[in-house]
């Protein structure tokens, strides 16, 4: 009886990407069927790959029944972790939603004194102050102001 990829990946608990890489570099020897699959020999896969602990753990990180203490531990300690990271991140999307909509409330005020000023008549000749130069009184240079002989 030989492996196929997929039943290979899953007797040493790698990716399937992981045996047809160790295929490729020559790791591993292994044949083609008739189907043009891998043929790989029980033997010359576990040489390489140590079979995986399959009472234990299964395919989805999941316990199964005979876990022992250390994985439980590990298992509740990422869990844990996951948890943490999950009410981080719902944290942080909380206030990325605030600050946006902070953002559009500001974006809304300026768009709509813009639109305020954009609808003013324009000032009309009559109601711009007009300065005339001559209207001024002359005075004298800096010399003359600071004696008082202007």
């Amino acid at each position: 009886m030989s492996y196929t990829l997929g039943t290979a990946a899953r007797a040493t608990g790698l990716s399937k990407s992981t045996i047809h890489r160790a295929i490729k570099a020559g790791r591993i020897s292994a044949g083609r069927s008739d189907t043009g699959d891998y043929a790989i020999d029980p033997a010359e896969l576990h040489r390489v790959f140590p079979p995986a602990d399959s009472a234990a753990r299964s395919g989805n990180g999941s316990l199964q029944r005979g876990a022992t203490l250390s994985e439980e531990v590990e298992l509740a300690l990422k869990n844990a972790r996951l948890e943490a990271e999950n009410a981080a991140s719902a944290l942080v999307a909380e206030l990325l939603r605030r600050q946006l909509d902070e953002t559009r409330r500001d974006l809304d005020h300026w768009r709509g004194q813009a639109q305020r000023l954009v609808a003013l008549p324009p000032p009309t000749p009559s109601t711009v102050p007009m300065v005339a130069f001559n209207a001024m009184p002359a005075r004298g240079g800096f010399v003359a102001r600071l004696f008082g002989r202007a």
